[in-house]
């Protein structure tokens, strides 16, 4: 999952300062409160928010995609048009790459953000000259909104004087205008492969997943846990256990084309005896996610998934997948 920006500008205003001794404290300050009260600490996390949020939507969508795009594609075993495996293997990678370049842009922004506002903040305390320390709320008294800190509050004043700071904010213009890096959005429409035809297709990834959940999920399930045991020596550049995570996924991706072909077998069936009975007609596979593009024709996912939910020939036909 990405980490949200909201800890973009954590607690990196602390900064090291003299301790007052009692008789001299005046006044408290906190990082965390400072960083609260300024209003260009404010703007530098809100510029960020919209463009990280529109980048991570756009990643999600394709982690979601390529999900249903890799079900399909096991589901449908032999029955995969030429090129799509290679496709899909391309977007993973594509998508796994501008994930790590996404998330490393936001780390650095906060690293030079966090000793952009340190500085800053350095400057705006030695100007405050001795008796302020450092001091906040925290544990139960943080929740209540209470502290127990000597002397006046001095946040909201060196908070207005970040503000004031011509080389923060000099620098923090050009923290912002830094260019993001590229989420793209891939598309790509496939062929359909046939079952009564060709002009219309269902989704192959989503019969599966919506029609027999507890069966995907047992596979899903078997090959985590033979995985987990591995993951040690993995780690370690173990060649054996290298070699049996692959074979357990060899046997992953086997089991799911043979529920494809057990499905497969039965949804053809029940559309052609069920043509005269209203059953969507012209149907063949797509493994490709519409959110990547889909397949040539309409996608009339939604109606074939309706129809075998409640065709009794279909149920019965796919018992042993449930």
């Amino acid at each position: 999952m990405l980490r949200r920006p909201v800890a973009l500008l954590p607690c990196l205003l602390a900064v090291a300062s003299s301790p007052a001794i009692a008789e001299d404290v005046r006044g408290h300050y906190h990082p965390d409160d400072i960083a609260a009260a300024s209003k260009v600490f404010a703007i530098a996390a809100e510029s960020v928010g919209p463009r990280y949020a529109e980048a991570e939507g756009k990643l999600k969508t394709v982690g979601a995609g390529l999900a249903y795009l890799e079900l399909g594609a096991l589901t449908m075993g032999d029955r995969v048009p030429e090129g799509l495996d290679a496709w899909k293997d391309d977007l993973r990678r594509q998508a796994t790459g501008e994930f790590i370049r996404l998330q490393r842009h936001v780390d650095l922004m906060g690293e030079d953000y966090g000793t952009e506002f340190g500085a800053a903040m350095e400057r705006a305390l030695g100007k405050e000259g001795a008796g302020l320390v450092e001091c906040g709320a925290s544990g139960i008294a943080a929740m209540v909104g209470r502290k127990d800190c000597p002397g006046e509050d001095a946040n909201a004043r060196i908070a207005a004087a970040i503000d004031q700071d011509a080389a923060l904010m000099k620098a923090v213009t050009s923290i912002d205008a830094v260019p993001w890096p590229e989420v793209s959005t891939p598309s790509r429409t496939w062929p359909v492969a046939p079952i009564t035809g060709t002009s219309n297709w269902v989704q192959a990834g989503a019969l599966l997943k919506k029609l027999f959940p507890e069966r995907l999920q047992q596979h899903q399930d078997d090959l985590d846990r033979k995985l987990v045991d591995l993951e040690d020596a993995i780690a370690a550049g173990d060649e054996a256990a290298l070699a049996s995570a692959r074979e357990h996924r060899a046997a992953y991706d086997a089991a799911l084309a043979a529920d494809g072909e057990v499905l497969f077998a039965a949804i053809t069936l029940a559309l052609e005896k069920g043509a005269k009975k209203g059953a969507p007609t012209d149907v063949g596979l797509c493994a490709n996610a519409p959110s990547l593009g889909g397949c040539e024709g309409n996608d009339i996912t939604r109606d074939v998934l309706g129809f075998l939910a409640e065709d009794k020939r279909f149920v019965k036909a796919t018992a042993a997948l449930r």
